[in-house]
């Protein structure tokens, strides 16, 4: 896994997940489970969908960082903690991936 907090990292979405949007909250959905994938679908909250939207493939964590800063009042530290812990819960399910 890589350090998710790197600012020159640039993430994929796994073509393997879709993103549906269920009573107004983004669900991923891996599309190949496993037996051992109990918990298979994973709801986002408003700040991972700003996220997973804005992982293109072209920007960088500093530049996701950066649109977030403009759009929520929140302090920086928050935020950089807010982003690294939502890219390493991607990386973990495997929705994403450095590229």
């Amino acid at each position: 896994m890589t350090n998710a907090a790197e600012s020159d990292t640039i993430f994929q979405k796994n073509p393997q997940f879709v993103a549906r949007t269920i009573a107004d909250e983004l669900v991923l959905i891996p599309l190949q489970r496993h037996l051992e994938d109990v918990n298979s679908l994973y709801s986002l909250n408003s700040l991972g969908r700003e996220v997973w939207e804005l992982l293109d493939g072209k920007n960088t964590v500093t530049s996701i960082r950066e649109t977030l800063w403009s759009q929520y009042e929140v302090d920086s530290k928050i935020l950089d903690e807010d982003l690294a812990l939502i890219l390493e819960q991607l990386e973990s399910i495997k929705a994403i991936q450095a590229s």
